[in-house]
């Protein structure tokens, strides 16, 4: 038994709190490496013992089914790359006309695979749907009726805005047939087809791991990983909460083990 000298000297254990917890977690998360954890070597946790992974062969199947859905991810978006710069130098940048500035409508541009472009100051760039450029011809062609006593001044000016919009739209409608055609041409829309599926595929197989039950530490340490694991093939970090569902993942695995190290299992 320990005598009371040895106790005054000693160093104190951290205390182990929800804040302090969650503080550790999150500024440890975003160096996790995602590989199967089982050739290892121990992990050192903050005050406490080291643990040596072993998990449960459930878990193992269920990780190795997230780790192949990102592998499937990030060849998919590769592939995505290289069509987007092979096609790059043909590509056309929507006319002026076709730009909306600070209205809520309209759609962003993008490249040839869908990623939006930016302008000069790196914000991505507003523009008029298909539907919103149809809609602006038949307003063109259609306009409103002048007032009967509207004089030939106004009437001037009335014509001279409808055969300047009916030229806008034409330059538009010109813009989206060439996009629509390259985008055909390079076969675009599989590519994009495949990135989407494969995100949807890597969303599930980290909510199928997190449906299977944990029998140790070391399940909880693979669910952990796992949940820093986003759709975009970036390690999960707080910053990125905000713009990602796998937060709750993410808080359902930290409230986990926090359960367990409250309850002192190993």
């Amino acid at each position: 038994m320990t005598n009371d000298a040895t106790r005054a000297t000693a160093t104190p254990l951290p205390e182990i709190n929800r804040r302090r917890f969650l503080i550790n977690t999150a500024t440890a998360g975003a160096a996790v490496a995602v590989a199967v954890p089982a050739a290892e070597p121990a992990m050192a946790m903050p005050g406490a013992v080291n643990i040596v992974p072993k998990a449960s062969p459930d878990i193992e199947t269920a990780f190795k089914a997230v780790t192949d859905a990102r592998r499937e991810l990030v060849a998919a978006k590769d592939a995505r790359d290289w069509l987007a710069d092979e096609w790059r130098h043909l590509w056309p940048r929507a006319p002026e006309s076709m730009r909306w500035y600070g209205f809520m409508s309209g759609t962003f541009e993008t490249d040839i695979v869908d990623r939006s472009m930016l302008d000069d100051s790196g914000k991505a760039i507003k523009i008029k749907s298909s539907k919103e450029v149809s809609d602006h011809r038949a307003l063109m062609e259609h306009p409103r009726p002048l007032r009967a006593n509207a004089s030939a001044r106004v009437k001037e000016r009335a014509e001279q805005w409808r055969q300047t919009g009916l030229a806008d739209v034409e330059e538009m409608e010109a813009y989206l047939a060439e996009t629509e055609k390259l985008r055909e041409a390079a076969g675009s829309g599989a590519v994009i087809a495949r990135v989407r599926e494969a995100e949807k595929d890597l969303d599930r197989a980290i909510s199928a791991l997190m449906e299977v039950p944990v029998a140790n530490v070391a399940d909880l340490h693979i669910k952990a990983r796992a949940a820093l694991i986003s759709s975009d093939s970036k390690d999960f970090t707080p910053e990125m909460a905000r713009c990602f569902p796998i937060l709750g993942a993410f808080v359902n695995v930290v409230f986990d083990v926090i359960a367990l190290a409250e309850g002192g299992a190993a």
